[in-house]
């Protein structure tokens, strides 16, 4: 942020005045720099410098460190053939039938969604 001079520092805080007065004016910037006798143009002017102040007085946090996830290859043993079998899963207090003709990637597809809607949640 560069260095501000004493007139500098008079300067901005007489225009932090009369922005404020404006906005708590219940005017329209236009209707109120006209009753006021104030160039909208310069108006905007210290208003944008004034918010780009501010703006470098503002301390960034640095961002935050975003987690690896790891998946791990789920193997399944064949199941018993049989016109009715079918695979039950718990998740929470819901029971999800799997039907034995569901493909491996279909099944991969609900438990990636599965997961991906329980995060955070424990689910017993």
């Amino acid at each position: 942020m560069p260095q501000l001079t004493s007139k500098q520092k008079v300067r901005f805080s007489q225009w932090a005045s009369t922005i404020k007065e404006c906005q708590h004016s219940g005017l329209s910037v236009k209707l109120w720099c006209q009753q006021h006798n104030v160039n909208i143009s310069t108006y905007y002017f210290y208003l944008n410098k004034l918010r780009s102040l501010a703006l470098d007085e503002l301390e960034v946090p640095a961002p935050k460190e975003i987690p690896q996830v790891s998946f791990r290859k789920l193997e399944l043993e064949p199941a018993i053939t049989s016109e009715s079998s079918q695979i039950t899963l718990q998740v929470g207090g819901a029971n999800l039938l799997i039907p034995e003709s569901a493909s491996i990637q279909s099944i991969e597809n609900v438990l990636f969604a599965i997961k991906n809607v329980t995060k955070g949640t424990e689910l017993c």
